[in-house]
């Protein structure tokens, strides 16, 4: 982990799947980071276990 004054930066986490999902399937974000745009959670697996 690292944190500034304002910021924290640590792992993934489980708690983090459903939020990382929603920046994946909009089809403006996912394809700028390089990802897919996904229509279901069970499209990315690895969403699910971090």
């Amino acid at each position: 982990m690292m944190q500034t004054d304002r910021i924290i930066l640590r792992s993934w986490s489980d708690c983090d799947a459903e939020t990382l999902f929603k920046y994946a399937s909009d089809p403006e974000v996912g394809p700028c980071a390089g990802w897919l745009a996904r229509s279901a959670q069970g499209d990315a697996p690895h969403l699910e276990n971090p």
